[in-house]
């Protein structure tokens, strides 16, 4: 048999694990809340903001965990630099492409 500590600490982990899996859905639910509850009172402006902090979450993300784990073993590829520009480029032509499109709509 598994000793109590080991078994314990099996149980904690599984349990970080289950409450990790339900973040992403749990945060889904409380967006939808709020624009439910608070949505006719700020417009678009609570969707702007809950938005934003959704992107800004992706870009802290990927510039402090997933850009240094690529590049840290100080051999960047040259295609590795390649794709992340062409990357970042192309995330910038969409923004420039849809904030065209809003002012022809608008």
């Amino acid at each position: 048999s598994m000793p109590e500590s080991n078994r314990d600490r099996n149980r904690s982990s599984s349990l970080r694990a289950r409450a990790h899996r339900c973040m992403g859905p749990a945060g889904a639910l409380i967006g939808l809340g709020l624009q439910n509850k608070f949505g006719a009172v700020f417009g678009g402006a609570l969707d702007g903001a809950l938005i934003a902090l959704t992107a800004g979450t992706f870009v802290y993300v990927g510039a402090t965990e997933v850009i240094p784990e690529e590049f840290e073993d100080g051999a960047s590829s040259r295609a590795k630099v390649l794709a992340l520009v062409a990357g970042v480029v192309s995330i910038l032509g969409l923004a420039r492409a849809a904030e065209l499109l809003e002012r022809r709509a608008g």
